[in-house]
Parts: structure tokens; C-alpha cells; sequence
């Protein structure tokens, strides 16, 4: 029962670290796309937009597309580390925390991380599951007993 369990959470799992690698990625290459257009804008002189709409509409679209970046590239490890415990059946609080994470629209790759983190999450509120779990944390908490020739 247990192997089974552990095979219905392989699949969420392995789409969620490969959804927080994309992030990872997309992220990354958003953030260095903008710190390079300040820099060489800088040097440049691009014009800026003139009337107060244009503007406004200039300084949303760069806080909200560098902001997205950003927060992908921030909430990536954190969805991949919570993958691998899910995959490994370690820790429920943090697979069910790369979960949520991967379901809110935090990312640059939220149409494909929503698809896993729906299905991560509901999985991780099943009973088995989350036996599974708990007999892995009560495995691997517990210190080695003490040599028996003390």
C-alpha cells in the first residue's frame, strides 16, 4: 500500500520540480533582462513616455513583468524542495506548502504549475498520504540506538 501511495504522488511531484525549474529559468532570464534594459537604457537615453497614462501604464507593466520575474525566481527552490519531499515521502508540512505555492499566481509558469499543485495538494489531504508520511517522519526522526556493548 505504501509503494502504491508513493506512485501517486511521483507524477504531481516531478511536474512540479519541472514547472519550478521553468521558473527558475524564466525567471532568472526576466530579472537579467531587466537589470541589462536599465543598464544599457541608462546609456542610451530611451525616450520616456510623455502624457500620464503612458506613464502610469510604462511603470505597471515594468513593476508587475520584473516584479513576476523576481518572485518566479524567488518561489522556485521553494517548490522544488517541497517536490523532492513529496517525492520522497519526508516532510507533509513543506509538500503541501510547494503545493500552494505551485497553485497561486506567483510565477511566470502558473498555467503549467497549477495543473500539479491542484493535484499535489489534493493528494497530500488523503489519510494514506498522509501515513505515509508519518511513518517515514517517524523512520527517519529517531536517533540510532546506542551500541549494545555500552
Amino acid at each position: 500500500m505504501t509503494n502504491n501511495v508513493s506512485g501517486k504522488l511521483q507524477i504531481p511531484a516531478i511536474g512540479m520540480i519541472v514547472g519550478s525549474t521553468l521558473n527558475a529559468l524564466v525567471g532568472f532570464i526576466v530579472t537579467l533582462s531587466g537589470i541589462f534594459r536599465y543598464t544599457v537604457w541608462l546609456n542610451e537615453e530611451e525616450p520616456l513616455p510623455q502624457n500620464m497614462a503612458e506613464k502610469i501604464g510604462f511603470l505597471t507593466a515594468t513593476i508587475a513583468g520584473y516584479g513576476a520575474g523576481l518572485l518566479s525566481l524567488i518561489c522556485a527552490p521553494v517548490i522544488f524542495y517541497g517536490a523532492l519531499k513529496m517525492m520522497r515521502g519526508d516532510n507533509l508540512r513543506m509538500a503541501k506548502t510547494a503545493a500552494v505555492l505551485s497553485i497561486l499566481p506567483l510565477s511566470c509558469c502558473f498555467p503549467l504549475t497549477i495543473i500539479f499543485g491542484v493535484w499535489a495538494f489534493l493528494l497530500l489531504r488523503k489519510t494514506e498520504v498522509k501515513a505515509v508520511f508519518q511513518s517515514g517522519a517517524q523512520k527517519n526522526d529517531l536517533p540510532p540506538p546506542p551500541p549494545q556493548d555500552w
